[in-house]
Parts: structure tokens; C-alpha cells; sequence
């Protein structure tokens, strides 16, 4: 089973509802330990140690689906840090999918944090952990906890693939190579 991450501010909230000196005691016990300088290669090791058991098989390709709560004065540096990111993450080998975008939520209260989503599909394991090493990346973790309220990451693994895929006919770009919408070629009025 995964090790759990802690969100150390939900956390200490968990404990003022509980205890409000067990709250003062979390603090004074967790915030130090977070004072301490950013490790990415730990992160690294964490991260791929935490996901290893969730991966079937580490040497064919999953995918990941990264959901991230943005603090919402944050919104434009969070953004500015994934295109650079997205940018260099698309040219590594390793990386088969790399889209972010931004959920769409008519509900949501002004000035509320806004979600997002990063998709990614990687060619195996060690494809990752190459890419957790990368200079870049290492910018995006060591500033993440700054911009975002909650991070949560879902293992998955391929399922329906080109070869497996069934087509429909009629539907729009499923047609055949050389025939319009619907499968059916269409003749030319003659002027």
C-alpha cells in the first residue's frame, strides 16, 4: 500500500477541531520539519516509491492524472511554472502525454481556488523517475507547496488502446481514409 502524504495545514486544522492544544503541539512538532531546505531527490524517491506498488507493470507504459487546487492569488505563477515545465516535459523521451487544463466548475464562488488537472502517460517507470530528476522539475516541486492548497495524484493504466478501440461507423473522424463524414464517399455535381 502507498504512504500516505500529509498536507501538514490540513492536518493542523484536523487537530484545532479536535483538540486546540493538540493543534499547538502538531505545530510546534511539524512545522520545523518543514522548515527544512527542499530535498528533490528524496521527493523523487518518495514519489516513485509511494506509486511502484499501484503499477502493475513498471516496464510498460501508465498514465497519471494529477489534480491540483491552486491557491487563487497564485493562479498565474502556478501556470507560468507548468509552461516552462510542459514545455521541456514534451520533449523527453519517455513522455508519451503531457496535457494540463483547467476544470470548468460554473459553481464555484468567486475568488475561489481554481482546480487543475495534469494528464500524463509515461513509456514505463523509469521514464518518470528520469523526468522527477529533470532541473525543471525539480523548479516545479520545490515551488508547488507555494501555489496550491491540495495535490492529488491517481495511477492508471491503459485500457483501450488504437488496436483495441471499436469505431463507430458514422461518427465524425472515424471515417475511412479517402471518404467524407460517415463513411460514404460523395460524388461531385458536375457544373
Amino acid at each position: 500500500m502507498p504512504s500516505p502524504a500529509y498536507d501538514v495545514r490540513r492536518l493542523l486544522l484536523n487537530c484545532f477541531e479536535i483538540d486546540p492544544m493538540l493543534s499547538l503541539l502538531a505545530a510546534v512538532c511539524l512545522i520545523p520539519a518543514q522548515a527544512e531546505p527542499f530535498d528533490a531527490s528524496a521527493a523523487a524517491d518518495g514519489l516513485i516509491a509511494a506509486i511502484t506498488p499501484d503499477i502493475a507493470e513498471p516496464d510498460k507504459p501508465f498514465r497519471m492524472l494529477v489534480t491540483f487546487e491552486v491557491v487563487a492569488e497564485h493562479e498565474q505563477d502556478f501556470l507560468d511554472l507548468f509552461q516552462m515545465a510542459t514545455k521541456k516535459t514534451r520533449q523527453e523521451s519517455g513522455n508519451l502525454t503531457y496535457h494540463m487544463s483547467k476544470v470548468v466548475d460554473t459553481d464555484a464562488e468567486d475568488g475561489a481556488n481554481p482546480t487543475y488537472v495534469l494528464f500524463e502517460t509515461w513509456k514505463n517507470l523509469d521514464a518518470l523517475d528520469q523526468h522527477l530528476r529533470t532541473d525543471y522539475l525539480v523548479e516545479v516541486l520545490t515551488k508547488l507547496e507555494m501555489y496550491t492548497a491540495s495535490v492529488e495524484l491517481q495511477i492508471m493504466e491503459p485500457k483501450l488502446t488504437r488496436e483495441h478501440r471499436k469505431i463507430r461507423p458514422g461518427a465524425a473522424g472515424n471515417a475511412p481514409a479517402g471518404k467524407g463524414k460517415g463513411g460514404k464517399g460523395r460524388k461531385k455535381d458536375a457544373a
